[in-house]
């Protein structure tokens, strides 16, 4: 394991998109397990979990995370959600929460920097004005639904 609570900003980009390729190769394959466990797994696919076991083992520090690829989809799938689960474990050592942002943020060698895939919301959408025409209008829309699902008088 890394030994600094500190990511370069490549690292934080890398994790970012590892995960994101990591997570829609198990929600291929989870479907595909459930039905045929013992099938074994084509080359296509075998090539890119080893691809991706590899670069969770390099950016998490941990040699055995790495390795060769379980040969049929249940054992695959079950490789894959715990490279899932190291780098989960590995966002959550890098990462804080940040209440001025109001979102996580990656603990940057520099600084802070949101976590992306989370969709933070780092500003408060900007408040509407009360505006009387539209609010004549909301009101003038609410009689005649209401006079036409409810057969109320419209005044």
């Amino acid at each position: 394991m890394r030994k600094s609570p500190f990511l370069y900003p490549r690292q934080a980009e890398a994790h970012e998109a590892l995960f994101v390729r990591l997570c829609a190769l198990i929600d291929q394959l989870k479907p595909l397990a459930a039905k045929h466990p013992d099938a074994p797994v084509s080359s296509v696919v075998t090539r890119l979990a080893t691809e991706m076991l590899g670069a969770v083992a390099w950016l998490v520090g941990d040699k055995r995370a790495g390795g060769v690829p379980a040969a049929d989809l249940a054992g695959l799938a079950v490789q894959l959600s715990e490279a899932r689960a190291n780098l989960e474990h590995f966002e959550a050592q890098h990462s804080a929460w940040d209440n001025e942002q109001n979102a996580h943020m990656w603990v940057l060698r520099r600084g802070n920097r949101p976590i992306r895939r989370l969709r933070p919301h780092s500003t408060k959408p900007p408040r509407a004005k009360d505006d009387p025409k539209m609010r004549q209008l909301r009101i003038d829309l609410e009689r005649r639904i209401n006079a036409i699902t409810k057969g109320l008088p419209l005044e």
